[in-house]
């Protein structure tokens, strides 16, 4: 039995040194969700881009911070692209901790993929909605802690 050379062994050509995979550098992923300070008593968490699973965790901070620094909060979707249950879930149990607390979320949505989400679900009738974040921190600067609009 003849011994052959191992690197010859595929096809005959010599088999090529393997250098390790190179590192993959990952980056953090851009955030979705920033809150802002006061606007008197209202904080403002701007979501952007699609809002899915991948944000959730953001999410759901954001809110959470909103809601312990403020009496009401305005959640502006303006740039939103897309808008995913469990997201909505995080928005829906944001604004049941709101009400317990004496607290108000309102939503800023102007017409696009999370104001369709929003009327589909029919969540647009159980938040408080405004066509823009002007209209919902105009009210929200008008109203005293846990008011609805009328």
């Amino acid at each position: 039995m003849s011994q052959t050379d191992p690197s010859l062994r595929h096809g005959g050509a010599p088999r090529r040194p393997t250098s390790p995979a190179p590192a993959v550098r990952r980056r953090a992923p851009a955030r979705r969700c920033r809150a802002a300070g006061d606007h008197r008593r209202v904080s403002v968490v701007t979501l952007r881009g699609d809002i899915d699973m991948a944000a959730a965790e953001d999410l759901r901070d954001c809110l959470d911070r909103a809601l312990e620094r403020d009496t009401h909060v305005v959640v502006d979707l303006t740039g939103v692209t897309l808008l995913d249950c469990h997201c909505l879930g995080i928005l829906i149990r944001a604004r049941q901790r709101a009400l317990r607390h004496d607290r108000t979320v309102y939503l800023a949505v102007p017409s696009g993929p999370a104001a369709r989400v929003l009327r589909l679900t029919a969540l647009d009738a159980v938040f408080d909605t405004f066509p823009d974040r002007h209209g919902a921190l105009a009210h929200a600067n008008q109203s005293p802690p846990g008011d609805r609009p009328s």
